[in-house]
């Protein structure tokens, strides 16, 4: 059965990948977790030309094995935001696909910050970047940012979860995971401070619900350094710290940015922080200085 499972998904992956995949995409998440019953790594080129070590078994893997990378329209955005010498943050870089992006955009004279607090997730980051000969512009960091420099509780998934890229400090629920720990933690303005940071144009922030505590402890560093925010809107996230997603709508205005909702063709009209739906969902919208 793992054998005509393998068959199978191969073909749907060979078929559906010049036309974006095949639908439903269920299709691949079931072929794959027969034909793959424990994880089994392999080297893969992405559409963005790097290496990255990775199993069908797990959902985002899956993803960038079918349809080249992971999230098309964060890329996308990614190749309009960034130009050479700038300086960019990944905060919840997962494996490192954005990250890997970040780095070849800002390349030659730039630099990327990559924070991954889960132990074995920043093994892969680390091993990303080494194989992508990336060491000297992109800097992992095994570190949460967050609104105090200390430690706190993260809840994470364990090996056998379809998806990895689910671990939170403020849902320590089953959807993050079963697995705790705790984990070093710093603001971003002590970071700052730390590496004499004087330059930051923009932060991917994806951090499950815990973005209103990386902006309590960022605020004087984007005050003073006004970078470009790409981020998330998680309200089941968000709702385990008591949060709604106009709550951290509002918190983003009161730091002197505008909410931009990515769409495929760029970026839509702001936002209206106080009209915004609590429920608001967004994989990713582009938070921008107001002038």
């Amino acid at each position: 059965m793992p054998a005509l499972s393998r068959l199978l998904y191969h073909t749907a992956v060979a078929l559906g990948r010049p036309i974006g995949g095949l639908r439903p995409r269920r299709i691949y998440d079931l072929l794959a977790r027969r034909a793959f019953p424990t994880p089994q790594f392999e080297w893969f080129r992405n559409r963005w030309g790097h290496d990255l070590l990775l199993s069908p078994y797990y959902h985002i893997d899956r993803n960038i094995l079918i349809l080249g990378t992971y999230d098309a329209d964060l890329h996308a955005a990614l190749e309009r935001l960034l130009h050479p010498g700038m300086t960019a943050l990944d905060v919840g870089a997962n494996l490192g696909e954005i990250a890997l992006h970040m780095a070849a955009r800002v390349a030659p004279t730039g630099q990327v910050h990559a924070f991954e607090p889960v132990r074995a997730v920043f093994a892969r980051l680390q091993q990303h970047i080494t194989r992508n000969h990336m060491e000297n512009i992109l800097h992992p960091h095994p570190i949460a940012l967050s609104d105090q420099t200390g430690q706190t509780e993260i809840a994470f998934a364990d090996p056998s979860a379809d998806n990895q890229g689910l671990a939170s400090i403020t849902n320590l629920t089953n959807k993050a995971g079963p697995l705790r720990t705790v984990i070093p933690t710093q603001t971003l303005d002590d970071f700052v401070q730390q590496q004499n940071i004087q330059q930051i144009d923009l932060i991917k922030i994806d951090i499950q619900g815990a973005e209103p505590r990386f902006l309590t402890g960022a605020q004087n560093s984007l005050k003073r350094l006004r970078p470009q925010l790409l981020m998330e809107f998680s309200p089941d996230d968000l709702r385990q710290a008591n949060l709604t997603s106009r709550d951290l709508a509002q918190q983003i205005a009161t730091l002197g940015y505008q909410i931009h909702p990515l769409t495929k063709r760029g970026f839509a009209p702001a936002l209206n922080p106080a009209t915004l739906p609590e429920s608001f969902a967004a994989p990713n919208v582009l938070c921008t200085p107001k002038t």
